[in-house]
């Protein structure tokens, strides 16, 4: 039988609005895929939209444009795998290439170009099907061809508007049309029609869901229906909420999980039951900032990370996932005035047993958590008014007695008891602050009047006070909410105007107030909540300071290290705080606050990760034994139950998605970079560049931080906060890669993309235009080199014509001074000759030696001579001197074949100073008749020219010249010596002479051998 639903629903979580995303709002959507990176695609009666819950960007339409969507309106939509979107356009069939982004329209036999597609859908097989006005086919668009179907006859105003899988039955379809469900065997062309039911043949529909082995039906206001695959069963769940009339305005069904249908309605989103039908759930859609409007949902989603989208005439709405397990404790009443506590404000575990209380300021009061799981409520003591208690505190003692601070005093109850008695019986005051010391004394905080230390057994009772004119007392009487002792047995008692550290064995304070340079206090005057870490630190909280670890030495020496700001914690007003087996600490605040002590690292829990409610800094907070973090849902009957190993794995990485790179001239689209790492050539003139990015989750849009860092020049990451674009105002040229990964709850997520690009240099800065600078700022060194080298040379070639100059004067001056010399010798011997010979033979005589005097001026006027002159002049001075002495000696100039004397050239007057020498030093002072010889022939070397005598020697020689006034004969030599050297100079001349004295068989001196070497010069030779 039709059965209804239980009345009220129960109401779940609402839809949330995407109200940054007005892009979609007042947009009718038709259709909604989620592709495997987490994008969310729709299409709607004005275009594709494609969302990563951040950003929303418009695909283009054109019907003119091969790459372009063909139609305005889009009917339906099929995902293929993570490459291929179909579409059912109001133009025809096309398919979005999800990487190139750009749209792909197949030609398909038998079906028009730009016939309408009214829906798509993509069979398990792989087969393609499509629906048109009058009928429905099967298209392989990779090879052109399709399959056209056609209602029967018998379906008269009927039309096709889904088509989906049926499972188990080959490649059957169920047909979903606007009045029928039908089954459809494209093998046999038979349909199979699902009656009602009651056997009717006709009804409502929306487009049909398979799931459970049941085809699930909406229908615009007559409920849900569902039918038996196997035609068996039919069933109608009507649905009605209040005194509304039976019906339900049903638009679209889908699935949520394997038991879970999601049904939108006109009552919200409901959740209903697979297995029978029952409703769940009702999740509202409204919209906040206009809450007493409702709106209307077209589609449910289920996105791959549990959570939900719904598209209404208002745009999307959103049910986030729940990142992580939980559970919910509901609290009872308290059996009396029907009250249920909404404020609670501490919690604890017995450490025997692991029995949680929870103490209220309202409602109940206090809870106890029974033996089989269940709660019951521990009533008030009969001294206190009324039938409930307002809890500040809960303390376990080690043995299990149970005290409770409240706003009448404080109360305790044993072990095994289930009543609670007051600790000072007929006595009201403000109790907070709880402690059970070592010795088992207890210490309680009040609201006024400082501490009370009470001691088991005895039941005396001693007070810290702060008294006025002492300031070895405590800080303040107000607000003792924390009370621990350390390891050193001190008490920690935190306060309203500070800290006070009390050692009882002295009986001195430690008083630590507000102090702006935190040096011997902190940043607020209150402070909260102190606990003790397994290693003995001491840890407190300060309501908008964050939570410091405080040391204290035993002279009273502070020191604080502050978690706040200072650490990238956002300013806090951490109240409530409790600590675990690992050191961790645990602090409500908007949320809940996790400090790992031992590491230093925080993380963050909010809706994002799955909290129903922000919890304000006084709520209760507790972490048990094994590990469940128990945080109270603010205004709630209700505690959320969260194991903290879940908490704290890695969440969920979702993929970095870069949307648009900016430059001052261009802007780079996904369309243009797609999903595909590539580089980007971007030129260093149209810096500034900006790197846009989101991720893709829908479920937590604004849960994600992000950072980012340039490889291979950032060894840290940059943090870019919540902001989802990063900017580089200059860049060098060059290849980068820029990373950017998101971080949440304080945790970086495994999910960098790489974005690659170049920044080209201007033609000035490229590498060719380098080279060409180079090329030319060398050109115009060896120019200035080549310049100055010319300059240095053409300087060289003044000096060295000037030195040449020089030189020749020189040369010039020694001939001069040679031509008197040989002129005096000559005169001399003429006079001598004159005095001794005949008239005849003096005229000979002075004949030779006026064609010697000739022969030695022509030579004289020339740098070099031919060989043949330079011998002819030889010659006749040689017979003047025979002449002269008489025939004394013999001569012999000899000259090798081998050598032209007209070609070959030398310096004038080179060879006959060593012959005048010869003939003066050697021959003349020999008593017998002499010899000279000139011997004239080429070696390696060029000219030789020997000139031996078989005189005296040259030591004989000087012996005679120091006797006799003599050295002015030693002239011409010296001044051959200089012409040697001038002409090295100024002909570059390697000339040389050796010098060998001769002696016989006995050793004595038989005369001198002259050597000279002249390189071989030419005619050609000047």
């Amino acid at each position: 039988m039709p059965r209804a639903t239980a009345q009220p629903f129960k109401q779940g979580e609402t839809f949330r609005p995407y109200p940054h995303l007005a892009e979609l709002a007042d947009r009718w959507i038709s259709t909604v895929t989620e592709d495997t990176q987490g994008r969310v695609w729709l299409g709607g009666t004005e275009g594709l939209f494609v969302t990563n819950g951040t950003t929303v960007q418009r695909l283009p339409f054109d019907p003119m444009d091969s790459t372009a969507i063909p139609g305005r309106t889009i009917h339906g939509s099929a995902l293929q795998g993570d490459s291929l979107l179909w579409l059912a356009t109001d133009n025809g069939l096309c398919a979005w290439r999800l990487a190139r982004h750009t749209a792909w329209r197949p030609a398909v036999q038998g079906l028009p170009r730009n016939e309408p597609v009214l829906h798509v859908h993509l069979a398990a097989d792989g087969g393609l099907w499509m629906v048109v006005k009058d009928a429905f086919l099967r298209v392989d668009p990779w090879r052109g061809t399709s399959v056209r179907y056609a209602l029967p006859d018998r379906y008269t105003d009927k039309r096709i508007i889904a088509i989906t899988d049926h499972p188990g039955l080959g490649r059957r379809l169920i047909v979903t049309t606007n009045a029928l469900i039908t089954e459809f065997d494209p093998a046999t062309g038979e349909f199979m029609d699902y009656l009602g039911s009651a056997g009717e043949t006709t009804y409502l529909t929306v487009p049909a869901v398979v799931h459970a082995g049941w085809i699930w039906v909406g229908s615009w206001g007559e409920g849900v229906r569902r039918f038996k695959l196997d035609h068996s069963k039919a069933e109608h769940f009507r649905i009605r909420q209040g005194n509304d009339v039976l019906g339900g305005y049903t638009t679209s069904i889908s699935v949520k999980d394997d038991s879970t249908l999601w049904v939108a309605s006109e009552y919200g989103i409901l959740e209903m039951d697979a297995r029978d039908g029952s409703i769940r759930m009702a999740h509202p859609v409204v919209d906040p900032m206009l809450p007493q409007q409702r709106a209307v949902t077209n589609q449910v989603l289920t996105l791959h990370d549990g959570g939900a989208l719904a598209t209404t005439d208002n745009g999307l709405f959103v049910l986030p996932a729940s990142t992580y397990p939980y559970r919910l404790i509901d609290f009872p009443d308290d059996g009396v005035s029907g009250k249920t506590p909404l404020w609670v404000m501490s919690m604890a575990e017995d450490p025997r047993t692991g029995t949680i209380t929870i103490g209220t300021y309202d409602g109940a009061g206090i809870l106890q958590q029974g033996t089989g799981g269940e709660w019951k409520v521990i009533h008030a003591p009969a001294e206190i008014d009324g039938t409930t208690v307002r809890v500040n505190n809960i303390l376990y003692g080690r043995d299990g007695t149970l005290w409770v601070a409240t706003r009448d005093g404080p109360l305790m109850m044993p072990p095994g008891s289930e009543r609670m008695t007051p600790l000072f019986p007929g006595e009201r005051f403000w109790s907070a602050g709880l402690c059970e010391d070592a010795k088992g004394r207890l210490w309680i905080g009040t609201g006024g009047s400082g501490v009370r230390v009470w001691e088991r057994g005895t039941g005396t009772m001693k007070e810290l006070k702060h008294q006025v004119d002492d300031d070895n007392s405590l800080i303040s009487n107000a607000g003792i909410w924390g009370i621990a002792q350390d390891t050193l047995g001190r008490i920690w008692i935190t306060t309203s105007e500070g800290l006070s550290v009390y050692d009882e064995g002295k009986d001195r304070f430690f008083n630590f107030g507000k102090d702006p340079t935190e040096r011997n206090g902190f940043t607020t005057s209150r402070v909260y909540s102190v606990v003790r870490d397994s290693q003995g630190s001491m840890w407190v909280s300060l309501p908008h300071g964050g939570m410091c670890r405080v040391e204290v030495s035993t002279e009273g020496a502070f020191l604080s290290h502050p978690i706040d700001a200072r650490n990238g914690l956002e300013r806090e007003r951490c109240l409530r705080m409790t600590i675990d087996a690992q050191d961790r600490l645990w602090a409500v605040n908007k949320g809940v606050l996790m400090v790992d002590t031992r590491t230093g690292r925080t993380r963050r829990f909010d809706r994002n990760d799955g909290l129903l409610t922000l919890p304000d800094g006084e709520a209760g907070i507790l972490v048990t034994r094994d590990g469940r973090l128990m945080v109270h849902v603010d205004e709630k009957p209700m505690i959320q139950v969260f194991r903290v190993e879940d908490l704290l794995r890695e969440p969920v990485a979702p993929v970095i998605e870069v949307l648009m790179i900016r430059t001052r001239s261009t802007t780079y689209t996904t369309d243009q970079f797609g999903t595909v790492e590539r580089t980007i050539p971007i030129k260093e003139s149209d810096l500034p560049l900006q790197i846009e990015f989101a991720a893709i989750d829908l479920s937590h849009p604004f849960a994600h931080q992000f950072e980012y860092r340039i490889l291979g020049a950032d060894s840290a990451w940059h943090a870019l906060g919540q902001e989802r674009n990063v900017q580089f105002a200059s860049l060098e040229p060059g290849n980068y890669r820029v990373q950017v990964r998101s971080v949440r709850g304080g945790r970086p997520l495994e999910n960098a993309r790489t974005i690659g690009f170049t920044i080209t240099p201007p033609w000035y800065k490229t590498i060719l235009a380098r080279m060409i600078g180079l090329l030319l700022l060398a050109g115009a060194v060896l120019l200035l080199f080549r310049n100055r080298l010319r300059t240095v040379r053409r300087e060289e070639q003044r000096k060295a014509a000037f030195q040449k100059q020089l030189a020749e004067v020189e040369m010039h001056a020694l001939r001069a001074q040679m031509n008197p010399h040989f002129l005096f010798n000559s005169l001399n011997s003429i006079k001598y000759y004159a005095m001794t010979r005949t008239p005849r033979e003096t005229a000979d005589y002075l004949g030779t030696f006026a064609m010697l005097i000739r022969r030695i001026l022509q030579n004289s006027r020339e740098d070099l001579v031919s060989l043949k002159d330079e011998l002819e002049a030889l010659r006749l001075y040689i017979e003047i001197e025979s002449l002269r002495l008489e025939h004394k000696f013999d001569h012999r100039i000899h000259v090798a074949k081998d050598i032209d004397p007209e070609q070959l050239r030398l310096p004038p007057m080179l060879v006959q100073p060593y012959v005048e020498n010869a003939i003066w030093h050697g021959l003349m002072n020999k008593e017998e008749r002499g010899s000279l010889t000139v011997d004239i022939s080429t070696d390696s070397e060029g000219l030789r020219i020997v000139i031996e005598d078989d005189g005296v020697g040259r030591v004989k020689a000087e012996e005679i010249k120091n006797t006799i006034a003599h050295r002015e004969r030693s002239f011409g030599m010296r001044i051959t010596a200089e012409r040697m050297e001038l002409a090295a100079q100024t002909l570059g001349l390697g000339l040389r002479s050796t010098v060998e004295d001769l002696v016989d068989p006995n050793g004595a001196p038989c005369g001198t051998r002259v050597v000279l070497f002249i390189p071989l010069m030419h005619e050609a030779i000047t």
